[in-house]
């Protein structure tokens, strides 16, 4: 039986251009980041709405989506962006998924969980074909190599707003005052001791022997780390390596590590990869048996070629700080 919240959401979500509609939230930030630039690439070459309900809860963080919470692209305003409605588009989302699943005749249902669904192929076309809202749920969705052509648009719709920008750039001004080489270091701790048995997690002791051994790189230049990390990490360890903390806060340790020289990371973390491809920054994951890098193991990712991580159950801790704002990751002194 249907009841009227039901009949609402049918009403909001009919329309008849072809639009696509993110509804179930699958994955953290980065993840999220990475289905939305693919939807972008695809919007813009097939003429198709987005409407991205599952990025509501970051929606306030960037310049393309700040002012809707229907974060729809191309982009539209709303008056009614804050808070609460943010919240609300994040439910909204959620009931229109269970509605979707309920009544296959109002709406296109397609799942993106394990496998990779070309949004260019043939499931999403038929979808689209049928005139309904088109309802996406999972976060594997990919556009096709043509998405490289929209990397600026992308970029211009996803840079953050004025007021986390300016601490980025604040942090990364003085993170440069005394070197010539600035290396981002995201030492991701937290839910990779257990993700895979631990498997792509990596210890503060072998990223300070990969930071000191890509110091031995630039023997004429005096080279500085930023430090991001989900987790409080001890300075002690990397001894006379000149680091730099970052604010903690989720987005500006991101696109603070976008602004630096190179990168290094854990394997598997969008969130590395995320800050490599938006800065267009050389990327190195820290070996596991102890390889270390020469300069031309530096990569940018390729927004076309990315790894996905997420895994479904996973504690989503990124979540209570996009909603309250404290920052999660610190390096202890």
């Amino acid at each position: 039986m249907k009841t009227d919240t039901d009949a609402a959401v049918v009403r909001l979500s009919s329309a008849r251009d072809r639009r696509l509609i993110v509804a179930r939230p699958l994955g953290r930030l980065c993840n999220q980041l990475f289905l939305f630039a693919h939807l972008i690439g695809f919007a813009r070459e097939s003429h198709t709405r987005i409407v991205n309900l599952a990025f509501a809860r970051y929606a306030h963080y960037f310049v393309g989506t700040q002012g809707d919470p229907l974060v729809r692209y191309p982009r539209v305003r709303s008056r009614l962006a804050c808070g609460g409605t943010r919240r609300l588009a994040g439910w909204g989302g959620r009931h229109l998924y269970s509605l979707a699943k309920r009544l296959p005749g109002r709406f296109s249902l397609l799942r993106g969980s394990e496998q990779i669904v070309p949004l260019h192929g043939e499931a999403v076309a038929a979808a689209l074909g049928e005139r309904k809202p088109v309802v996406l749920q999972g976060e594997t969705f990919r556009y096709d190599e043509r998405v490289q052509q929209h990397t600026a648009a992308i970029r211009e719709h996803l840079q953050l707003v004025p007021r986390h920008r300016d601490r980025v750039k604040e942090t990364l001004e003085r993170a440069r005052r005394d070197c010539d080489v600035l290396i981002g270091a995201h030492i991701r701790q937290g839910d990779f001791r257990r993700w895979h048995g631990g498997r792509f997690h990596r210890s503060v002791a072998q990223f300070t022997a990969t930071m000191e051994h890509t110091v031995s790189q630039f023997p004429n230049s005096r080279v500085a780390f930023l430090i991001c990390s989900d987790e409080a990490v001890d300075a002690s360890p990397f001894g006379d390596l000149q680091v730099h903390r970052s604010t903690g806060q989720i987005v500006e340790d991101l696109y603070a590590l976008a602004g630096c020289d190179y990168l290094l990371g854990t394997p598997m973390s969008t969130y590395s990869m995320w800050a490599s491809f938006y800065g267009n920054t050389p990327f190195f994951t820290v070996a596991d048996d102890g390889r270390q890098p020469l300069l031309d193991d530096f990569h940018v990712t390729d927004l076309a070629h990315y790894a996905s991580t997420h895994q479904p159950g996973e504690d989503d801790r990124e979540l209570v700080e996009a909603e309250s704002g404290e920052p999660v990751r610190r390096l202890a002194s």
